[in-house]
């Protein structure tokens, strides 16, 4: 019997599925790494969200005070971390020219804007 995929592992799958659609590109080893880092994030996420919907989105300390529940501050961080792997793969310009490089050219035939070295 084969175990469920995590929320990661189905992320993943759709990401890799939607740039073999739209951009007929395979990620190599770098990005593999990558979707993997990503996943991994996902499904701590999760984790994290289970916990919470177990012990409430509150916690009372010992001397009856209520506080957040760190795990919310842990999400947020989380997310914040996915984003960042996300876009370091620059997934919109996998198997396109360097979108850079098209920016910097200018009407005219002039390439940039910048003076060049003499």
């Amino acid at each position: 019997m084969t175990a469920a995929k995590t929320a990661g592992e189905c992320m993943v799958e759709r990401m890799v599925a939607d740039l073999a659609e739209h951009q007929q590109v395979e990620p190599d080893a770098r990005y593999r790494e990558l979707f993997g880092v990503a996943a991994e994030i996902v499904d701590g996420i999760g984790r994290i969200k289970e916990l919470i919907a177990a012990k409430g989105e509150t916690i009372t300390l010992k001397d009856g005070r209520l506080i957040m529940h760190p795990g919310i501050c842990e999400i947020r961080r989380q997310q914040a971390a996915l984003v960042k792997v996300l876009n370091s793969m620059n997934l919109d310009g996998l198997g396109a020219k360097n979108p850079v490089k098209q920016a910097r050219r200018m009407p005219g035939g002039s390439r940039t804007t910048r003076p060049r070295p003499v």
